[in-house]
């Protein structure tokens, strides 16, 4: 064999091993970067995680790719990993950037991830600039892991913040739709004028103030007759404490009165009488007439009622009564009251009416509420004997006779007695102007009096006011509760009221 020969074949045998080496290259090089193609998203990929994802590191990017889901359960796993490496690279203090994790259980090759970043230049795939080590890393060595365990905390606690805000987000969203919703029903909607949500108790009345004495005529004793009223619908205490109502609502009131020692058995079995002044209407009696001045008993010297109504009339009390007015403060204002009658239309309207009633005691308020509009022929019974005293079914239950009785009870006009008047569906025909200059001390007073029905010289019957009673100050308003903004009530709805926008 040449010399030559062995050499030739000696080199050929010693370049093998490096031929077939940079053919392996070569081939790990082609599959890298079929790898890369296939596992790195594309830059439009990477635009919408990172506009997604914004606090994901961009190596993280890759399992969004593939695995969207599997994020929130690697992430431990990958910080893990990312702090191994750092401190494997720090301990032989290379300051090269962090190799990109690699998922599986193929064993690293430093000089693959050398070669990495020539693939990416391929299609231009942006990445990230490289930092140096000490950048990444925390200037305090030492505590390195309490801050890893920091961070990792913080992101836990990230995200449930971030799920809290969001479900807080949508609560409140519906909250707002929702009261948007209510404000529009409670502005729009209406009371019936029939609904029990109208009634409420109004303001007290005052004590009982006498005007004209009242005695018993077998006695000749002073009797002490007390009024009672309360206001059951129509009137409401305002934000500053004034007692408000409007002049186009219906106000309730309801009234009776009682005789200071007197029951209802010994009432019926007396008479009353009261003493008129000389300047009044009845003093018109020819001097032989009973009641004429002159024939009174108490103008004798030896009579209890001598020196209190010598020159005065005597005059007999055919049946008490009661009566409602109003009063302004103003007194060259006239105020005056209307009733309606049951039908909702325009029908005809009339003062209210003098009850002629019999002593009573007035009936809790939710007799009243549950007494009006009553259809039911047993319900209404029932009230009537709440309300009503029946002389007729009086004389028949005692076995009476109507012509022989000599008692108050047959001087009344019906038979039918009121025992409690009821003023139903009132109103006010003025109420007071806001934007006048002197209404600041106006106001009206509603009075509940008790009358003493007398007959005169041509027997005409004629009111005497005995005993009455007065409410507190009372403002009528003319418009609806939302046009007064100073002093408030519950019909108040506010019409300006900025509508709540839910949250984008």
């Amino acid at each position: 064999m040449h010399p030559s020969a062995g050499v030739n074949n000696n080199q050929h045998l010693n370049h093998q091993p490096y031929q077939q080496m940079s053919h392996y290259n070569a081939q790990q090089m082609h599959q890298q970067q079929l790898h890369h193609q296939l596992m790195t998203p594309n830059p439009y990929q990477q635009h919408f995680q990172q506009q997604m994802h914004p606090q994901l590191h961009h190596e993280d990017h890759l399992n969004m790719h593939f695995n969207p889901m599997s994020y929130p359960q690697q992430q431990q796993q990958q910080q893990q990993q990312q702090q191994q490496q750092q401190q494997h690279l720090h301990h032989f203090g290379h300051q090269i950037p962090a190799p990109p994790a690699q998922q599986g259980p193929t064993p690293q090759q430093p000089h693959l991830h050398q070669q990495i970043p020539h693939p990416l230049s391929h299609h231009q795939t942006p990445q990230p600039t490289p930092q140096p080590l000490a950048q990444q890393q925390s200037p305090q060595p030492a505590r390195q892991p309490r801050q890893t365990k920091k961070q990792k905390q913080q992101a836990q606690n990230q995200d449930q913040a971030d799920a809290q805000s969001q479900a807080q987000q949508h609560h409140m969203a519906m909250m707002a739709r929702a009261n948007q919703n209510d404000m529009l029903e409670s502005s729009t909607r209406k009371v019936a004028p029939r609904s029990s949500d109208l009634f409420r108790v109004g303001p007290p009345f005052s004590i009982s103030k006498q005007h004209q004495p009242v005695y018993c005529v077998g006695t000749d004793m002073p009797v002490t007759p007390l009024l009672h009223a309360r206001i059951d619908r129509g009137f409401e205490m305002g934000e500053t404490g004034s007692w408000i109502g409007y002049k186009r609502n219906y106000f309730t009131l309801v009234a009776s009165f009682t005789l200071q020692d007197f029951d209802f058995e010994k009432f019926i079995g007396n008479k009353f009488y009261t003493y008129d002044k000389v300047n009044n209407k009845v003093n018109g009696f020819p001097p032989h007439h009973p009641s004429h001045p002159q024939n009174q008993p108490q103008n004798h010297p030896g009579h209890p009622h001598h020196n209190q109504h010598a020159g005065e009339s005597r005059v007999p009390i055919s049946y008490f009564a009661i009566r409602l007015v109003a009063k302004c403060s103003d007194e060259d204002v006239a105020i005056s009251l209307i009733q309606h009658t049951a039908k909702r239309d325009k029908g005809p309207q009339f003062p209210p009416p003098i009850y002629p009633a019999v002593p009573s005691e007035l009936p809790d308020h939710e007799t009243v509420k549950v007494s009006c509009n009553k259809r039911n022929n047993n319900k209404i019974e029932t009230m009537n004997k709440i309300f009503y005293f029946d002389r007729g079914n009086y004389y028949q239950e005692y076995n009476l006779d109507s012509y022989k009785d000599q008692s108050i009870l047959k001087s009344y006009p019906s038979q039918s007695i009121s025992k409690v008047a009821r003023f139903e569906r009132i109103q006010f025909t003025s109420s007071i102007r806001v934007k006048s200059t002197n209404t600041t001390a106006r106001y009206f007073t509603l009075h509940v009096e008790l009358l003493g029905i007398i007959e005169d010289e041509d027997l005409q019957i004629q009111p005497i006011l005995l005993s009455s009673i007065e409410s507190p100050p009372l403002i009528v308003r003319g418009r609806s509760p939302s046009s007064y903004h100073k002093d408030r009530t519950s019909g108040y709805r506010a019409t300006n009221t900025p509508t709540p926008t839910p949250p984008q």
